[in-house]
């Protein structure tokens, strides 16, 4: 009977090891999407910034009103990127774990070793699940921010060739 107490104990620990490590990956891919993604947002928002300084001087190129109302469209497409750009970019706030008060209240050293790793576990799930919904957003973002630009440079070339 104590070996199967000892048994069941070990297999325990086992699980709590792998649920915490597997736990630790997820959040580690997480990591590792934001800082992509965040990479992404400051090479586009430079190359947007660059491009919307630099109609301005073929603005003033264009004398026939169809190339400057087709012009003006991918201006304000340009425009319209960097506002999706600088919302993407803006501070989020993130849950890092495990949650403080796991730790800190009366009793915490009385708790079963299983008990605060499984408690560990489950704030590190709620970490995850809130900052995939942020990390969404911001991807769903810079997807609009790529579409909108897309069609701003289509509408920027297409003006400059309009005679």
């Amino acid at each position: 009977m104590a070996d199967q107490s000892e048994e069941s104990k070990k297999n325990s620990e086992k699980n709590l090891k792998l649920a915490f490590d597997l736990a630790m990956r997820k959040i580690d891919a997480q990591h590792i999407t934001h800082n992509s993604v965040e990479a992404k947002i400051g090479i586009l928002l430079g190359f947007v910034g660059a491009l919307s300084a630099s109609t301005a001087l073929l603005f003033l190129e264009k004398v026939n009103l169809l190339g400057i109302n087709i012009f003006t469209l991918g201006v304000a497409g340009i425009y319209i990127t960097l506002i999706l750009l600088v919302r993407a970019s803006s501070a989020r706030t993130y849950l890092d774990p495990p949650d403080f008060s796991t730790f800190y209240y009366e009793g915490c050293s009385d708790e079963s070793h299983e008990k605060l790793v499984s408690q560990i576990v489950a704030d590190m799930q709620e970490c995850f699940e809130k900052n995939n919904k942020v990390q969404s957003t911001k991807a769903r973002l810079y997807n609009d921010a790529i579409f909108s630009l897309t069609i701003s440079i289509f509408l920027l070339f297409l003006g400059l060739l309009e005679k």
